[in-house]
């Protein structure tokens, strides 16, 4: 199946995503000025809605980062995580009791 760009229409030059070479290269440089100018004008550069939180992002940013970080892609969330940490440290010592009662 032969793939177009979104932007120019021409058949595509890369095996992944929506933009040929030439229209990536643009895209990024225009969102790299974008960004900037977020920057210089107090808004967060991510969303350029809010005013920036610290140095890098509005806090809305930095607390959907913070809550999509904690997923992983598997599915599972942190807590899910943690209990199958426990889960297989009970299992270890379990273990470790089991070998000290064999010698």
């Amino acid at each position: 199946m032969v793939k177009y760009c979104s932007v120019c229409g021409k058949e595509m030059d890369r095996f992944s995503g929506v933009f040929c070479r030439a229209c990536l290269k643009k895209h990024n440089k225009e969102t790299r000025e974008l960004k900037r100018e977020y920057k210089k004008q107090g808004l967060c550069p991510n969303c350029g809605r809010k005013p920036m939180f610290g140095h890098n992002k509005c806090k809305h940013c930095v607390e959907v980062h913070r809550k999509t970080s904690n997923t992983y892609l598997t599915g599972y969330n942190q807590d899910e995580l943690k209990l199958d940490l426990l889960k297989l440290k009970e299992e270890l010592e379990n273990e470790n009791i089991r070998k000290k009662d064999t010698k």
